[in-house]
């Protein structure tokens, strides 16, 4: 299967560490909006979580900011209430969540990433110079059928 049909690959060598990258492929506008829009969105998601856990410690705290926050966040603390029971009436099973969201957020960040031929991780690419390296392409692509021609001519 070709390399651009599926994105970059990983290469999986014993004893070395395995680096993941992404499957988006290009380095296009649609990359930039997903992965950065996930990103935004993990890091807002945690906002709401920290925001709804400090809430939490106050008894009179306004019905409207609990209830909305309560809302988005307490259907993600739930699936790890189940897993951490409240140790003396402290409820431990944010830390959990906090850990799995952190683990989300990095693997967003890393979306983006680029692999070389040798399995190498590279910096992920910024829209601009990915756009700048398919230009540079195409002129040094022009320039050689240029070439070409030319020579056929003679």
């Amino acid at each position: 299967m070709p390399l651009g049909a599926l994105g970059r690959s990983v290469h999986f060598v014993r004893g070395t560490p395995v680096q993941f990258a992404a499957i988006i492929p290009g380095d296009g506008v649609a990359e930039v909006v997903l992965t950065s829009g996930l990103s935004s969105f993990l890091q807002l998601y945690n906002a709401a979580l920290i925001g709804r856990l400090i809430l939490s410690w106050f008894p009179a705290a306004p019905q409207a900011i609990v209830s909305p926050l309560a809302t988005v966040v307490d259907p993600y603390l739930n699936l790890f209430r189940g897993i951490i029971p409240p140790l003396g009436g402290i409820d431990l099973s944010p830390i959990l969540a906090f850990i799995v969201l952190d683990l989300f957020t990095n693997t967003a960040a890393a979306l983006p990433a680029e692999v070389d031929e040798q399995g190498q991780l590279r910096k992920p690419a910024a829209a601009k110079n990915a756009w700048q390296r398919r230009m540079a392409a195409s002129a040094e692509r022009r320039r050689l059928q240029r070439q070409q021609q030319q020579q056929q001519r003679q």
